[in-house]
């Protein structure tokens, strides 16, 4: 059996190299692993049993890769993120017998610009979830991220007097939310109710929004705290709520992270967290975008505020519910059967 390569393009240990390094933990086969040379997710490897081949320069390894297919060496590439993709795209219309495969994982990746030299005949796409799916012009195949859940939520939930914790995790930028952020916290200061809530940020702030007048005016709350970076055992320990903005989230693994760690969510019916929400019972803690969203969003946190210690069951039961679908056994079966499943005897050759 000809040997099989898989491309991470990000050195970096975000959602999708943790899905990556998840995957490459638990499954029973063994892969050549291209990863960026001296990258966090490269140490991640280490110790692995994979062979991890780094790389400082993605032409040039994708020109040993070209060699590597005319020697035929391998006969199934299958690349973590779309990123790389238009060298995939080259390289299935050279090798018309070889097998190539890319995981969809943001939306930006749905764009039609990303796949104008998709060679459907020999080429794979995987999307993450309904969310992205729905948006890719394409056909894809539906493999929802994985996620290693404990046996059961840790923590414990807290309410009560006093202000209640609400932990905002991940990058401060339009993407995610920033607007949305500035909206409410203006809603709770017309309705007077600010200082029932400590609201910490943790995530660097990005370029895009530093210059907004709305940045100046959150730093000038002292209700808002800019912690950046923070372990995540720790931000989960001192978070009552979890409160997600952004409105077009592709899957949100920050989801299971919150539940695994007995930390309600509250969030947009929206993306993968609407997704998410729906198919695990947790809607009604979700608003609906629209006119009326900030206001709905303040009364979902309050109501988790007095009553936070009734949710206890409904996290267990979401959390049983996550674990079928998104659990760590179906992604690795599902993506072993694309990539080990099918097509073994054929050879890749290159046609000009």
């Amino acid at each position: 059996m000809k040997k099989k390569l898989i491309v991470s393009p990000s050195g970096n240990f975000y959602g999708s190299e943790q899905v990556l390094c998840d995957y490459l933990d638990h499954t029973m086969n063994r892969f050549d692993v291209a990863v960026p040379n001296g990258s966090v997710f490269h140490s991640k490897l280490i110790g692995l049993p994979h062979h991890i081949i780094p790389f400082k320069s993605t032409k040039l390894l994708y020109l040993k890769v070209f060699f590597w297919l005319l020697s035929g060496k391998y006969e199934k590439i299958y690349i973590n993120e779309a990123g790389h993709s238009r060298y995939v795209h080259l390289l299935a219309l050279l090798f018309k017998k070889a097998k190539f495969v890319i995981h969809v994982r943001i939306l930006e990746d749905t764009l039609p610009g990303r796949w104008t030299g998709l060679r459907k005949q020999n080429t794979v796409l995987i999307s993450i979830s309904d969310f992205i799916q729905e948006r890719l012009e394409h056909p894809s195949k539906l493999i929802y991220d994985l996620y290693d859940f404990p046996d059961r939520i840790s923590g414990k939930l807290r309410a009560g007097s006093g202000a209640l914790n609400v932990a905002i995790i991940g990058r401060v930028t339009y993407s995610k939310g920033f607007r949305e952020l500035v909206e409410l916290v203006k809603e709770l200061e017309r309705q007077q109710k600010l200082s029932d809530f400590t609201i910490n940020l943790y995530g660097d702030i990005i370029d895009d929004v530093k210059g907004d007048e709305g940045m100046a005016y959150l730093q000038s709350k002292s209700e808002i705290i800019f912690r950046g970076f923070v372990a995540k055992e720790e931000i989960y320990r001192q978070s009552d709520i979890v409160l997600h903005l952004s409105k077009t989230e592709p899957l949100g693994r920050i989801y299971f992270e919150a539940i695994s760690a007995g930390i309600p969510l509250v969030g947009y019916n929206s993306g993968g967290i609407g997704e998410i929400g729906v198919k695990t019972g947790l809607q009604e803690f979700l608003v609906s975008p629209g006119p009326d969203e900030t206001k709905a969003l303040i009364e979902k946190m309050e109501w988790i505020k007095g009553h936070g210690f009734q949710l206890r069951p409904k996290l267990m039961n979401a959390m049983e519910d996550m674990k079928i679908i998104y659990g760590k056994k179906a992604y690795t079966r599902a993506l072993d059967n694309i990539l080990i499943g099918q097509d073994e005897e054929e050879d890749s050759y290159i046609s000009l």
